[in-house]
């Protein structure tokens, strides 16, 4: 039986917050792809992997580690970045199943994270 803490974040609610930023680095690696112009094959042969497994990756039909995350992000001449934020620096936005945070709009003066999905795929510079 599991313990109960006051203030406790529910491993339900954990549980869907993960499944949305795992959404959301997806879609930035598939439009890190599009823009990219590689083929699948391309990204597959510089990772020694198979296509079709580069294929379910980009298509969401495999649950990626941050190993693979990062490894694909290379594949395609990126770079995947971690930025932590802390909740308080942004607005809380009511869902329908909970609530997600996004960042202020900027305004003069004041000092805004710049990507509250936290995972930013770059090119390299080069």
């Amino acid at each position: 039986m599991s313990r109960t803490v006051a203030g406790c974040i529910p491993e339900d609610h954990l549980a869907e917050l993960w499944f949305g930023f795992k959404q959301q680095v997806l879609d930035k690696l598939q439009a890190a792809f599009r823009a990219s112009k590689l083929k699948q094959e391309d990204i597959a042969s510089r990772l020694g992997k198979d296509p079709a497994t580069i294929s379910r990756c980009l298509r969401g039909q495999r649950d990626m580690s941050l190993r693979t995350m990062h490894d694909l992000a290379r594949g395609m001449n990126c770079r995947l970045q971690i930025e932590v934020t802390p909740l308080d620096q942004l607005i809380p936005v009511k869902r329908e199943h909970g609530t997600s945070w996004q960042v202020p709009e900027e305004q003069p003066g004041k000092v805004t994270p710049k990507d509250a999905n936290m995972f930013v795929v770059e090119e390299n510079p080069r």
